[in-house]
């Protein structure tokens, strides 16, 4: 984008923040003198005075941090953090206004700060250090790339995308826990007469057991193995657990959980035992046309098993991703130093 383009872009946000804060004005004097008619006793026209202006000071903020901001990566960390600022000053003042006492609003807050640190973590992992390409990201996709094999035609791609899945489930992992932390201390201050906090943990963490299953049967389909058809029971036997814990936690009685617990772990059984000797039929008997049987001499041969040997590790240049060759200290592509 040209100079002259930036600049028109730049007026034309001006413009609207410019409209915005006049409809804001006229709107919230109107509401002033109508409180003011209509009695003074409760100040009610403060609420719409601080909630707007709390999207007025946002609007001015997003536009003051585009101007200082150039890189899409630090840009959208400023303009998270200013969001999370603007909105906890404004708990901050909803907590104080009815009785001035401050009591609740860093149960609000705290949240919001632990969702900009997180934003803060993948920023760090996501974003370029020195260059164009060299952040954390990539050179964990470097170091996937060297256990690919080599008649992999994209392993690039591939590499990409297991780095991907692994940062998103272990990103599920901490949310998970700074989120059912936060909670476990709330049901401490509140008192532990019931344990509710045990709730979202269990629920959650039947979700979180999913991903996990989810990541583990995608980086082996990202490297062309088959997954054990024995996986399967992980999805019912999770289910079956959660159900006892909820039949257990409900009362303290253990009630009806093996009413839904037998048929699923049943079932279950019956899939993957199925399953599994379509399988072994599959992998032991040779696909035979009847064209073959019928020459003469035909003798049926077991399938031979062929040993897959190591794969030769191979590096890749940290700027453009293209293989180098051994001993060369610069890349012959782009001409990047190699480690």
């Amino acid at each position: 984008m040209s100079e002259n383009e930036k600049d028109q872009e730049h007026d034309k946000r001006l413009l609207g923040l410019k409209i915005h804060f006049i409809v804001y004005i006229s709107v919230n004097i109107l509401l002033f003198i109508i409180n003011f008619l209509t009695g003074y006793s409760v100040r009610w026209h403060m609420w719409p005075l601080m909630s707007w202006g709390i999207a007025i000071v946002l609007h001015a903020a997003i536009i003051i941090l585009i101007n200082i901001f150039d890189n899409t990566y630090d840009r959208s960390l400023a303009i998270h953090a200013s969001i999370t600022i603007i909105t906890s000053a404004y708990l901050i003042w909803n907590d104080w206004f009815e009785d001035r006492k401050i009591q609740w609003f860093i149960f609000a807050v705290i949240p919001l700060a632990l969702i900009w640190l997180n934003h803060y973590g993948i920023n760090k992992i996501v974003k370029p250090q020195f260059g164009n390409s060299d952040s954390r990201f990539n050179h964990m996709v470097l170091r996937e790339m060297e256990n690919i094999d080599p008649e992999v035609k994209e392993p690039n791609r591939i590499a990409r995308k297991i780095v991907l899945n692994r940062l998103v489930f272990v990103n599920h992992v901490i949310i998970y826990i700074a989120v059912n932390s936060f909670l476990f201390i709330l049901n401490i201050l509140n008192g532990l007469d019931y344990a509710w906090f045990l709730w979202p943990a269990m629920s959650w963490g039947v979700n979180i057991f999913f991903h996990a299953i989810f990541y583990f049967a995608s980086k082996k389909k990202a490297f062309g193995q088959k997954m054990s058809i024995k996986i399967f029971l992980a999805y019912p036997a999770s289910i079956s657990l959660y159900l006892v814990f909820v039949d257990g936690f409900s009362d303290g009685r253990f009630n009806w959980f093996w009413w839904a617990v037998i048929p699923i772990a049943l079932i279950s059984l019956l899939i993957v035992r199925g399953r599994s000797e379509k399988k072994m039929k599959d992998n032991n008997q040779k696909v035979i046309t009847p064209t073959q049987k019928s020459q003469p001499g035909y003798q049926y041969q077991q399938p031979i098993r062929v040993q897959v040997q190591n794969v030769v590790i191979r590096k890749f240049c940290a700027k453009c991703g293209k293989p180098t060759k051994r001993g060369h200290k610069f890349c012959e592509f782009c001409g990047f130093q190699i480690n």
